[in-house]
């Protein structure tokens, strides 16, 4: 459970977690939804872990260029201006130039 009185303070701890601690959040809360998808969800984790190039497992969120490489791998191919605009719609980023991507 994230501690967060709103939804952007829950974002937030949760953007803190490790690559791993991201996706068992995200089984667990929506395993209704997505068990189906836990394989490739868990295949998410190691690619992140792979391009996470400073911080490796321990790693909790991708820079812009190794985010784009992420896509890629996974045919989810996006120019810069469409995972922007798709980032900030789901909140994940706020407004101005990306740093970081969350799993």
């Amino acid at each position: 459970m994230l501690s967060g009185k709103t939804d952007e303070e829950k974002l937030k701890q949760l953007c803190q977690k490790n690559h791993k601690e991201q996706c068992i959040w995200f089984l667990n809360a929506y395993w209704h939804k997505h068990k189906d998808d836990a394989e490739r969800i868990w295949n998410f984790k190691h690619k992140c872990d792979e391009l996470d190039l400073q911080n490796h497992e321990e790693g909790t969120s991708l820079d812009e260029m190794n985010a784009h490489r992420f896509l890629e791998h996974f045919k989810e191919t996006m120019t810069v201006r469409e995972m922007r605009t798709k980032l900030r719609e789901v909140g994940a980023i706020g407004e101005g130039r990306v740093s970081a991507v969350p799993v």
